[in-house]
């Protein structure tokens, strides 16, 4: 769905169909100097914002402690809100 957005906006444009043998498969590019600009500085803005709203002490805590159960499910969460399987 994003990409289908940024590319009927402008902000992608197709490159060649995917030779990756998945039918509808297509590789996208980044257009131009200037969104890739934007392409960059926006993503800088997330993870800084990620960084800097998740305290990590009590993942340190987690890891010294031997805390195995907890350490797990926050690294599941920080995988679950900063990776995407789309991507």
């Amino acid at each position: 769905m994003l990409w289908s957005v940024l590319y009927q906006t402008g902000y992608l444009t197709l490159n060649r169909r995917s030779r990756s043998g998945l039918r509808g498969s297509a590789c996208f590019v980044i257009p131009n100097r200037e969104i890739k600009e934007i392409f960059v500085e926006k993503i800088r803005e997330w993870f800084l914002e990620e960084v800097l709203s998740n305290h990590r002490d009590g993942l340190y805590k987690e890891i010294w402690g031997c805390e195995s159960a907890a350490l797990q499910k926050r690294i599941r969460n920080i995988l679950y809100d900063t990776i995407s399987c789309h991507d």
